[in-house]
This record gives structure tokens, sequence and C-alpha cells, in this order.
């Protein structure tokens, strides 16, 4: 069954919110121009009190690999996902289990991720930003990028789903876990719950069709 990681989470009522709803994985944002950036007070708040009934995971683009540590360290975060251009050094300097993530166009399909395969736990799928390919393009897209890296980490798929678009990405992709931040918001940083419950509920049926 696809897992489920409801991203830029920002305060304990869409935490408990996501973790009620079915989530696996709570994702924290801690780079400052994100919309959906947590304060280290609200996270706190949210380790504290979910961590043992869901993986936190935070959030990083390009932060110093020093600062990283401190911030997982100080939370006590389960997983570091590196949202920029880290190298394959940077995901290899934490301890904790990583996430990388890759921006969805044809050139990851000619080896890109190649060279972090040996130092991410995860890789992430996403769309560009500003992207204008729906979700089937999305698809295809990412089939033949899983295609080319015969030996690729367990993916998270995101970019752009929503309650409505997760079943094809569920049923035709199979990936590992499925990625959601605005597609379940009623406002930037604020989560809609019915649309959280949809989601997950929607994931979890068709994850146990598709198998």
């Amino acid at each position: 069954m696809s897992k489920i990681k409801i991203c830029g989470i920002t305060n304990i009522e869409d935490a408990r919110a996501a973790v009620s709803a079915g989530a696996d994985f709570i994702g924290l944002i801690f780079a400052p121009e994100s919309p959906r950036a947590v304060t280290f007070d609200a996270a706190k708040e949210i380790v504290h009190e979910l961590d043992d009934r869901v993986s936190i995971v935070g959030v990083f683009k390009d932060n110093p690999p020093a600062e990283v540590d401190i911030t997982v360290s100080a939370l006590g975060l389960s997983l570091v996902q590196y949202h920029g251009n880290e190298t394959p050094e940077t995901c290899a300097y934490t301890d904790e289990k990583v996430i990388k993530a890759f921006e969805l166009t044809d050139s990851l399909t000619t080896g890109a991720i190649g060279k972090y395969i040996s130092f991410a736990d995860y890789i992430l799928l996403d769309r560009t930003k500003r992207s204008t390919q729906d979700i089937h393009s999305l698809i295809q897209t990412a089939s033949r990028v899983i295609e080319h890296h015969k030996e690729l980490p367990p993916v998270f798929f995101a970019g752009g789903l929503t309650p409505e678009n997760v079943k094809e990405v569920v049923v035709t992709l199979r990936p590992f876990a499925v990625d959601v931040a605005s597609g379940v918001e009623s406002s930037p940083g604020k989560k809609d719950h019915d649309k959280l419950k949809r989601f997950c509920q929607t994931v979890r049926e068709n994850s146990l069709c598709s198998h």
C-alpha cells in the first residue's frame, strides 16, 4: 500500500488532523522562504505530541549541513528531506534517513539521479516550479525515470496532487509514498481537514485495488 506524506504542516491542529486521516509521514518545512515554513516552537509542539504516532520529516533547502543537524537533533526528527541543490556528500552528512527531492524533467532519465542512489534512502519526484504539465504528463515522465534507474530507492511522488487526481498516480505508478501539500489546503500553510480525509481515503482504497 502506498504510504502518505502530508507536507507543509505549520500547526498542531493540522498535524492532528493529518494523523487522524491516516498520514504515515508529516513534513515540517524549515526553508524560510516557503509560505509553509514552520516555526521552531510549533515544530517542537508537533514532534512532542505526535512523534510516536507518525514519522516526522524535516524539509530543508540548501541549508548548511551543520544547521540541519542542529535542528534535527534539537527536535528529534525521524527523517531529513533535501529539497534544493544539495550534493551527494551533503546527503551523506546526516545520520538520519534521507529523502532527496528531484524536479521531474526529462533530463532525469539520463542518469542525474544515479550519483545520489548510494546516499539517499528515498527519492522524491516533484514537478518543476510553474510547471504546466498535467498529472498524466507527470506520471509519464516519472515512469520513464523509474524505468531508466533500476536500482532506485523507494520513490515518493509529489507535484500537484489532490484528492481528485491521486488515484491515477497510485494505480499507475504504485509509488512507495505520495506527498501532498497545497492540494489539501484552504490557504498556504493551513490544511483543509475534509480534503485531508478524502485524500487519505482515496490513497488507501486504490492502493488495495492496485496490488
